[in-house]
């Protein structure tokens, strides 16, 4: 199965219903999906950013968060991946 890199700002716009993320899903689908370890941080730093500046979406914003675990099933986090890439370079 071919290899995609997903980062936090795909993961963060399939999760909180952004507009392009139909078409981030099915770019995703059929792929093994690796993302960096710190994805959930930079996913949970969307989320804070969201909250502030929708406050009435707060409950939303943060149950959507919460889907992240799911996900977190069909993306393989890889501690080396950014050492791949830079021997790549």
């Amino acid at each position: 199965m071919p290899v995609k890199v997903i980062d936090a700002s795909a993961v963060a716009a399939i999760l909180f219903g952004e507009p392009d993320a139909d078409e981030l899903v099915n770019r995703a689908q059929g792929h093994v999906l690796l993302a960096p370890m710190r994805l959930p941080v930079e996913v949970a730093s969307v989320c804070v950013k969201k909250c502030r500046r929708h406050p009435l979406l707060h409950d939303r914003l943060l149950a959507a968060f919460g889907l992240l675990g799911r996900m977190r099933e069909a993306v393989q986090a890889s501690p080396r991946l950014l050492c791949v890439f830079a021997s790549q370079r």
